[in-house]
């Protein structure tokens, strides 16, 4: 199961917020960073696999537009013999670039950079939430609150 970015936002709004009681609220950290990690984790593994496939891609459609392509990239890209003006080998990578399943992969990409980056954000929001729990804990002391 992929998380769209708005469903990480929502659950991190849900997550991120402080209870009153601020020992349990401590021992949530390691819950959440555990959940959060898992999250990230699963996000790069998805990203890098569309990054392989994009190469993949890339490749197959650079001999496609070049007349270079074999019945079985045909097959696999499922199209026929590209037959479109000639591509000069200087203008082949954005003629590739423009072509609609390289716009497909590199939107997928994107999103999910997008979440792994929002997730490395969570995650370095987690790893100093320990800190911010002492903090409130000692500012309670001091002002002879519990």
């Amino acid at each position: 199961m992929s998380l769209s970015l708005e469903n990480l936002h929502e659950m991190w709004t849900n997550d991120s917020k402080y209870k009153d009681d601020l020992d349990v609220e401590s021992l949530r950290v390691a819950n959440l960073h555990s959940k959060y990690v898992t999250h990230l984790s699963e996000i790069r593994s998805r990203r890098r696999a569309f990054e392989l496939e994009r190469r993949k891609t890339f490749a197959k459609l650079r001999d496609y537009y070049s007349g270079a392509a074999t019945e079985d990239t045909l097959r696999e890209i499922g199209r026929e013999q590209y037959r479109g003006p000639k591509v000069l080998k200087s203008e082949i990578e954005e003629v590739i670039l423009l072509d609609k399943e390289m716009i497909s992969l590199d939107s997928k990409i994107e999103s999910y950079r997008e979440r792994e980056e929002y997730l490395s954000d969570v995650m370095r929001h987690i790893n100093i939430r320990g800190y911010q729990i002492k903090n409130a804990i000692d500012w309670r002391r001091f002002t002879g609150g519990s």
